[in-house]
């Protein structure tokens, strides 16, 4: 008798399972209908950049201002082209942030030894990287290893094209 009940339950549970599963990809396909897949698995982290990453910048020759106008690219296809620049960013933690920025120390170098800057107020996405290891480089004798930093990668944001990046040392 108890083999009889035990083989219902099963029996039963196995429907309940099979309509579960049947409302489980009714809601699930509702949900693509009212928020289209964007093929992005998730979004991304967008804001001002932050203090100590513009001073930090500003030692280096890079003025950054954060603006607010539209991009043609959105933050997702900045932080793949970031990555796409600089692989060694692949897996850690970014934010993205609208700026428009110069760099006063990158461009052609004049006859008079100035250096005429190929970035000036360029609107752009800094993608900032978290904990980026970035290897010691140097002659023969030269320390080995890596040290964590801040990478920022600017990306043009109306093309998504890698523009330049810079490593920080994060403190």
């Amino acid at each position: 008798m108890m083999a009889r009940k035990e083989r219902r339950l099963f029996a039963s549970g196995w429907r309940a399972a099979g309509l579960g599963s049947l409302i489980l990809a009714v809601l699930v396909g509702l949900c693509f209908l009212v928020a289209p897949w964007t093929g992005s698995a998730a979004a991304v982290p967008t804001g001002p950049i932050g203090a100590s990453i513009k001073s930090d910048l500003a030692r280096q020759g890079i003025t950054v201002q954060d603006i607010s106008d539209s991009s043609a690219v959105g933050p997702s296809t900045a932080v793949s082209a970031a990555q796409a620049g600089i692989p060694l960013t692949q897996g850690h933690a970014s934010i993205a942030s609208l700026v428009s920025f110069s760099d006063a120390q990158t461009g052609p170098v004049q006859s008079d030894g100035s250096v005429n800057p190929t970035y000036v107020n360029r609107e752009a996405w800094a993608v900032v990287f978290a904990g980026v290891p970035i290897p010691f480089l140097g002659p023969a004798g030269s320390p080995t290893g890596s040290y964590n930093s801040n990478t920022v990668v600017f990306v043009d944001a109306k093309t998504g094209d890698y523009l330049e990046a810079i490593a920080i040392a994060a403190n």
